[in-house]
């Protein structure tokens, strides 16, 4: 094992040094009545009448408080994989199975120590059956309030902490999650997986299960799932841990985590504003740098099928003068149907490319299979660095994914990208992994798949940034994934919003994308972006009646001349939605298109003159804001502020975007610009809400100057034709840096003052 591996894996496993507290005497009848008081430079810990609460005196409030009772308790529960046959609501498919034998609760402290460092409490618990005693340590750690908890039983190996919750806050966070944007109510598993084709979207769901039970998901699956939270009452809560976990919000007065291990460390953090608390966490998980210049400079291209299809497309975007940063190739290494690679003439490509300043970007994964890589797959299963072996049913290939926890498998595959990015000139790549691990693999370090799950996506994004470093390329490659953990921020370049459905919809589709997008904000994944048009499409044959009962939306004719003429059911991608999706990731911090699963029947960008003029546009408009993004990205290196913003980050009074419907949904872009996207389709409705807080607002198409007062504005508009609706913050850096630009690209006419209504 590395010796980065194994220190961050005993960081997350090891017990800390407690002091002999734990093991007390009997405690004297008077316990019940302790006091103490640890008194820090930020907040102050107090354990009055067994009842525990940290007082913040920057706030000059009470942030965080609980009966000791209920703030800790004890159980003894075994994990399991997980399996297709748990698909109750009290167990989601795909997460571990959990069966506890013993539970302590009822906690009562019985002594205390305070040093100049911590407070430390210790006691024991008076349900019945439970000898075990437990000790709370709290610290501080700049402006993070440290809380470790252990028991002497080290077979009490899940630990539940629970505190009081404001009944109306609005909780946000966790990752890459991409269907709520408030978890008060809900449980929220801390699991890496799949996010699912559909998640709750019908009809669609109900299909993709009938073909591939557990592939459809829920609405809380997520690729990058995190166990941190930001909550609208100022105040956020992360677990130093990478095992599984979950957070309870069900009871809406108090908030329960659980988290699988013989040791509890959480930390907590309060905050003036918002933007603070994110800060405050991004100093323990790693800041984002600022992307390479060139991929401010247009689109990323997504395009696939050979030389001769991509230089046609790339000829296409060319001819109506698209700007074009990049193309993305990711089947550069894929063979044909022949066994014959599909770019062979690479270097012609790229020097006709390297004449326009277009660079070429890659794909790679851990994932091996036999027909696409014949000869690594065999070095690795020779090797004996794969995962798990799987020979599957006659005339499918073979796969294994890399071990990463074996330092020679480790080293061997970083080996290969680097020689493969060298070879290539490859100026970035995505970096894929699938999620989850295989539950029934042994690991090189003898650890469970179950708690190494969400940390083995980090040590990919680790392997991939120390290909850019020994490359010496980390000032100009672009590196992107969808999954990782909590300290991926600082190794890789941008996130993706996972595999959004080609469709509206706010459970797997356009809508969804935003909802990915401000949550990873929040999370510590300050710049992330989504599949500009979608990802996952298909088609299939249905019966006659079906197509009754499906919308138009899902069905395409039959182009199979063998076929009937019924039509068969299509997840696709329809010009307006490519277009809608396309002013969308114009208002963030990359543009990147993609094909999508089933290019054929997708609407794309090179389709139609109108298409790339309404592409190019857009880009222009990206380019336009490409000082702005400058200054945002430097925010985010310094203080882990995210790119795309949700409203109540600077809003935080504002309860209308505490409940944004999925339809409406709104967003900044850095604290200036408020972008409100057309999120549904012409023929549902025409128009959509603005809401725009008090101040003073310009609106981008007009030039117009809109005055919200004390309550705001709410306004019903017809967005524009080719752009999403913009309004600018009247402050010193619209008037100086955005509009400028903006009017100099032909986007914003004259300002004109507020007119009294």
């Amino acid at each position: 094992m590395s010796r980065i591996l194994l220190s961050r894996l005993l960081r997350h496993l090891a017990l800390p040094t407690l002091p002999l507290l734990l093991t007390a005497c009997e405690p004297p009848p008077e316990s019940s009545g302790l006091e103490a008081v640890y008194d820090g430079s930020r907040y102050q810990v107090r354990l009055q009448q067994q009842r525990i609460s940290v007082f913040d005196h920057q706030l000059q409030e009470t942030i965080f408080a609980s009966p000791v009772s209920s703030f800790i308790s004890a159980h003894q529960t075994t994990l399991s994989a997980p399996t297709k046959t748990a698909t109750s609501k009290e167990q989601p498919l795909g997460l571990p199975l959990t069966t506890t034998a013993q539970s302590c609760t009822q906690a009562v402290v019985d002594k205390v120590e305070t040093t100049r460092e911590s407070l430390l409490l210790a006691g024991h618990f008076t349900s019945e059956g439970c000898s075990t005693r437990f000790n709370l340590n709290f610290a501080l750690e700049a402006d993070q309030l440290l809380l470790t908890m252990a028991t002497t039983d080290e077979t009490y190996n899940h630990l539940t902490l629970g505190f009081d919750a404001p009944l109306q806050e609005t909780v946000f966070g966790f990752g890459s999650q991409a269907s709520l944007l408030n978890f008060k109510g809900r449980e929220v598993p801390v699991w890496s997986r799949q996010q699912g084709i559909g998640r709750g979207e019908q009809p669609i769901s109900t299909l993709v299960e009938e073909q591939t039970p557990g592939a459809a998901g829920t609405d809380l699956n997520s690729d990058m799932a995190l166990p941190y939270f930001l909550s609208s009452a100022r105040y956020s809560v992360f677990l130093d841990h990478a095992g599984f976990s979950h957070f309870d919000f069900r009871q809406r007065h108090s908030t329960f985590i659980h988290s699988y291990t013989n040791t509890l460390n959480v930390r907590l953090t309060s905050c003036n504003q918002l933007l603070e608390c994110i800060s405050q966490y991004t100093a323990f998980s790693g800041r984002m740098a600022g992307l390479p210049e060139w991929t401010q400079q247009g689109a990323i291209v997504g395009l696939q099928g050979g030389s001769d299809k991509v230089l046609s497309h790339y000829q296409q975007l060319k001819d109506h003068q698209v700007p074009v940063a990049a193309l993305w190739l990711k089947d550069w290494q894929q063979v044909t149907s022949d066994g014959q690679p599909r770019y062979p003439d690479w270097k012609t490509l790229r020097k006709t490319l390297q004449q326009d300043g277009v660079r070429l970007l890659g794909y790679v994964t851990p994932n091996l299979t036999h027909s696409t890589a014949p000869d690594l797959y065999q070095q690795a299963r020779d090797k004996g660095y794969l995962l798990s072996l799987s020979s599957k049913a006659s005339g499918e290939s073979e796969t294994g994914v890399v071990d990463l926890t074996n330092p020679d498998a480790f080293k061997w595959l970083k080996g290969i990208i680097k020689k493969q990015v060298k070879a290539r000139q490859l100026a970035g790549w995505f970096a894929d992994l699938p999620q989850p691990l295989p539950m029934e693999a042994r690991l090189h370090n003898d650890q469970s798949p179950i708690q190494l799950n969400n940390l083995f996506a980090q040590e990919w994004a680790r392997l991939n940034h120390e290909v850019i470093s020994e490359l010496k390329m980390s000032e100009e490659a672009l590196l992107w994934m969808r999954s990782g953990f909590t300290n991926s921020p600082s190794l890789v370049s941008a996130f993706s919003a996972a595999e959004q459905n080609t469709s509206w919809d706010a459970h797997d589709g356009l809508q969804s994308a935003v909802v990915a997008m401000l949550n990873s904000g929040i999370s510590g994944l300050s710049i992330s972006h989504t599949d500009t048009g979608g990802y996952t499409s298909m088609q299939q044959a249905i019966p006659n009646l079906a197509q009754w009962l499906l919308p138009k939306d899902l069905t395409l004719p039959q182009t199979d001349s063998n076929s009937s003429d019924s039509p068969s059911f299509a997840l696709h991608r329809s010009p307006e939605l490519l277009q809608r999706w396309i002013e969308l990731s114009a208002l963030t911090g990359l543009l990147r298109t993609e094909e999508g699963l089933t290019p054929a029947i997708n609407a794309q960008v090179y389709d139609s003159p109108e298409l790339l003029e309404h592409f190019a546009d857009n880009i222009r408009l990206f380019q336009a804001l490409t000082p702005y993004r400058k200054e945002l990205m430097q925010e985010a290196s310094d203080q882990g502020w995210p790119l795309v913003r949700h409203p109540l980050l600077h809003f935080p009074n504002e309860q209308y975007f505490a409940k944004m419907p999925s339809t409406d949904l709104q967003f900044m872009l850095g604290e200036s610009l408020m972008v409100a996207p057309m999120l549904t389709p012409v023929q549902q409705r025409q128009k959509r809400q603005v809401f725009l807080p008090k101040g003073e607002w310009i609106e981008v198409t007009t030039g117009k100057t809109i005055l919200a007062g004390k309550k705001g504005k709410m306004l019903h508009i017809n967005p524009p034709g080719n752009q999403a609706a913009l309004y600018l913050q009247n402050n010193e850096r619209s008037r100086e840096m955005i509009i400028p630009a903006l009017q100099q690209a032909g986007f914003i006419p004259a300002v004109t003052p507020p007119v009294a209504e």
